[in-house]
């Protein structure tokens, strides 16, 4: 029987992947990793797509590598943020 593995699935695209690719281009993962206090694997989770920065690690990111916290967001986050996106509840 042979089993297969779970590939991770990507998590959309945002402005603080293409910056953090930027980054680590300049310098290592690991470094990064232990100037956040996390382990490496977390960042090439955020690297490859696989994941997105907790708000406490995207303040630290900002502060360490200069990428905007909202540079996380999704377009529907960002959209929401900006308030462009009305409430679909039904109070009246």
């Amino acid at each position: 029987m042979s089993r297969r593995r779970k590939r991770n699935k990507p998590a959309k695209h945002t402005e603080g992947r293409e910056l953090l690719l930027a980054h680590l281009a300049k310098g290592s993962q690991g470094a990064l990793a232990r100037a956040l206090g996390i382990a490496q694997q977390s960042i090439s989770q955020w690297a490859k797509g696989i994941a997105r920065p907790a708000p406490q690690h995207r303040e630290a990111l900002e502060r360490i590598a200069r990428i905007p916290a909202s540079a996380w967001y999704t377009a529907d986050e960002r959209a929401i943020a900006n308030g462009d996106v009305k409430a679909t509840g039904t109070d009246g």
